[in-house]
């Protein structure tokens, strides 16, 4: 059962990968069709990011058992876990992922991709951008958000129709 410090977290992850990392669209505690929860995902202009909130070392070890963290699974090109100052090294922190600290109201990010750095020149393949990731999990929470939101709005072609006028 999540913890008040996480949810805090999740909703300060969203908001971040939203303000910080200028994601178009940004969810937190979202459910995939793997059965993979992620706690905040995003998307900016095709590059898809995952924070994983982890408020104790014995999550974040449960969290490395996870099938879909297995073989390049899982959602996110870019991926890190959010953790309270000073609950992780960076060392014990998985290839390919990053680490950020939040105190709930400023992100450190300690390991992985910056704000600052420029992800289209380093759209390579590198240490911190899969291209091995579950593509289909990711829209999957596109489709069900678009069909929640067509549930209140209608038709979503003709909401789109309705707002280009």
């Amino acid at each position: 059962m999540p913890s008040l410090l996480h949810d805090a977290l999740s909703e300060r992850a969203k908001r971040w990968l939203k303000n910080t990392i200028k994601c178009q669209c940004a969810f937190k505690e979202l459910d995939t069709p793997a059965g993979e929860y992620p706690d905040a995902f995003g998307i900016k202009d095709g590059i898809t990011f995952l924070i994983e909130v982890k408020v104790s070392v014995q999550d974040f070890r449960a969290d490395q058992k996870k099938k879909f963290r297995q073989h390049g699974g899982g959602i996110g090109m870019v991926r890190w876990y959010m953790t309270p100052p000073a609950l992780l090294d960076a060392d014990v922190i998985p290839e390919g992922w990053g680490l950020l600290e939040s105190n709930g109201h400023s992100v450190k990010v300690i390991k992985g991709i910056t704000p600052q750095d420029h992800l289209y020149a380093k759209m390579e393949p590198n240490e911190f951008i899969r291209h091995e990731r579950d593509a289909c999990a990711e829209l999957y929470i596109l489709a069900t958000h678009i069909r929640r939101i067509e549930k209140v709005t209608g038709d979503s072609q003709t909401f789109l129709q309705q707002g280009a006028k």
